[in-house]
């Protein structure tokens, strides 16, 4: 008797994965449109923490400061992102930042046309920067792994 119920376990296990493998693939044939990316304005700067705060509470976007004047200081990554179109946009974005690394926001969810932007605000701890580099300014480049559009 045993061994049936846990047959019956294993069978309801599979089929569950197997419907949540096919909503993905549904989801993805009928929604996904990365060429819609063009209509999400998006920027993304490195910034310190009191940064942040002027960010958020005098609405300007904050001022990129060149490696040399985030070294060794706890930073932060954050992104702005607008959705200009109107349809609701869902995905995951990737970040790419050289001397800083690769970055991930998944679940990011744009209601259409809205006036505000939204936000994202990623801890990225203290940081050292190589001598060659203390001059640059951070450069970014943006990439939806997924981008749903409804």
């Amino acid at each position: 008797m045993n061994f049936y119920k846990n047959i019956l376990i294993v069978l309801i296990a599979c089929l569950s994965m197997k419907a949540n493998l096919g909503a993905d693939i549904i989801k993805t044939l009928l929604f996904s449109d990365k060429s819609y990316a063009r209509s999400i304005e998006t920027h993304a700067w490195i910034t310190t923490a009191a940064q942040v705060s002027e960010a958020f509470t005098k609405q300007e976007d904050p001022m990129q400061l060149p490696y040399r004047e985030l070294h060794g200081k706890y930073i932060y990554l954050v992104v702005r992102l607008k959705n200009l179109e109107a349809y609701f946009a869902d995905g995951t974005l990737e970040i790419t930042c050289p001397g800083i690394g690769n970055f991930s926001i998944g679940g990011i969810c744009l209601d259409p046309k809205l006036d505000q932007y939204e936000y994202y605000v990623i801890p990225l701890g203290n940081t050292v920067f190589g001598q060659n580099e203390l001059d640059n300014k951070p450069q970014f480049s943006f990439k939806w792994k997924k981008l749903y559009v409804q």
